[in-house]
């Protein structure tokens, strides 16, 4: 697949999949490189820019937390309190957005 992806801090091409790293920022996913991430903004905690990267383990983990969460309060709650089990899309969304708008055209 041959979509570019440049990094956000250095401008330069992300060529492997073991060296990108995607967080949110104003809702939006940005790629990094990960030597990108660790020096300038891992640690970096704001209402705007999440600590954790949407992908690696840390990312699919919380995107199987939330699976299971969601799915325990359609399931187990009643009334109105069924639709905050929307609000736990969120990050599952996230994951999938950095998935095919970034992971899905590198090389592994």
């Amino acid at each position: 697949m041959s979509k570019t992806i440049i990094c956000d801090r250095c401008t330069k091409e992300i060529t492997l999949k073991d060296d990108l790293v995607t967080v949110t920022m104003f809702f939006e996913v940005i790629p990094y490189h990960e030597e990108c991430y660790a020096h300038d903004l891992k640690g970096t905690i704001s209402f705007f820019l999440n600590n954790r990267s949407l992908n690696g383990l840390s990312g699919n983990i919380s995107m199987v937390i939330s699976i299971l969460f969601g799915l325990w309060l359609v399931f187990f709650t009643e009334g109105s309190l069924r639709f905050v089990s929307l609000l736990v899309l969120i990050p599952i969304i996230y994951r999938l957005y950095s998935y095919l708008a970034y992971e899905r055209h590198l090389e592994a």
